[in-house]
């Protein structure tokens, strides 16, 4: 094992065959279109080697964790996972791993991990040890709600954008909240995980170049994606971001991570907008140092951690 990538749900695994092995080309999942027939092969049932064939039935399809699959009726059920969807021409397109059922097997619908996403992941893996994300840091509004409906903005062709994150990519790239994100590159941008699909194919540091909507005149944007500046950690669930160079001057401190979103159960501990230095014998620079120190954290030990407010002073908080 090399390495994995839990949120697309791809391993890389190295072997040591004793012949030469033949392998597919990985084709241009961008480029795949609606209504082309596809091929899935896999092993389902303990068939070996079965193919059956279907048709592109959407893109960019999001099962939760805005994902990115491509949706198929070529029939897929408990073991095909991990096997190939081809072209005709014969290209890896995406690669089988989920159905969604109310019986366990197929009922009409399979997903698939593009192969610009699996291409992506694994040398990202090969070169790095882990998948390299690049982030815009934006938030997009949500639709099907009351809210959206009464905005006027449930069926929007595009992506809203309803917050812009401090210092972030997209706000050094001049977008501005109530744009509308309509196309990156090459990319028509229809819905969320269109985007969301798109910047998984990306690394820190990529330039890209928008369109987006804005008051109704079209602007192009260049914009180079970040590392990411927010996660939730692990145990207490508190979110957090790395500090803007706003932030270290109010709070008086170079090193730390902001806490901007609190798990209701921690609520009463008056953490929301404190900046964490020190988790037990951690130090905390940035949000990987905050991710490994959380993730350390015993269940049945007490948990120190050092906090500063916007004064300056400095709170020490136990968890047991």
């Amino acid at each position: 094992m090399i390495g994995t990538d839990p949120n697309s749900d791809i391993a890389l695994i190295k072997i040591d065959p004793n012949e030469k092995l033949p392998y597919l080309a990985f084709g241009d999942s961008d480029h795949t279109k609606i209504g082309e027939w596809v091929l899935a092969v896999g092993n389902p049932f303990n068939l070996t080697s079965t193919v059956t064939a279907g048709i592109v039935s959407a893109k960019a399809r999001n099962l939760g964790k805005n994902q990115s699959f491509i949706q198929t009726d070529a029939a897929v059920n408990p073991g095909n996972s991990g096997g190939a969807l081809v072209n005709t021409n014969g290209d890896l397109v995406g690669i089988n791993t989920a159905i969604t059922s109310q019986t366990g097997s197929y009922v009409g619908y399979s997903f698939a991990v593009p192969s610009n996403i699996a291409k992506k992941v694994v040398q990202d893996i090969l070169e790095y040890g882990n998948v390299q994300k690049g982030f815009m840091g934006i938030s997009p509004a949500p639709v099907n709600t009351r809210d959206a409906i009464e905005r006027g903005i449930n069926n929007i062709d595009g992506v809203f954008i309803e917050l812009v994150e401090e210092e972030s990519a997209a706000e050094e790239a001049g977008i501005v909240v109530g744009d509308i994100i309509k196309k990156v590159d090459e990319i028509d941008v229809h819905k969320y995980p269109d985007l969301t699909g798109y910047l998984s194919t990306k690394r820190p540091g990529d330039t890209l170049e928008f369109i987006v909507d804005r008051d109704k005149e079209l602007l192009t944007l260049p914009l180079i994606l970040k590392e990411r500046q927010k996660l939730i950690v692990p145990e207490m669930g508190l979110e957090v971001r790395n500090l803007t160079e706003h932030d270290k001057k109010v709070y008086k401190t170079t090193s730390g991570v902001k806490i901007t979103g609190v798990p209701e159960r921690y609520r009463g501990y008056g953490l929301s907008e404190k900046v964490i230095v020190k988790v037990d014998d951690y130090e905390i620079g940035n949000i990987d140092d905050a991710y490994t120190a959380f993730g350390s954290i015993s269940k049945y030990g007490k948990t120190v951690i050092v906090m500063v407010g916007s004064n300056g002073e400095r709170d020490r908080l136990i968890f047991q």
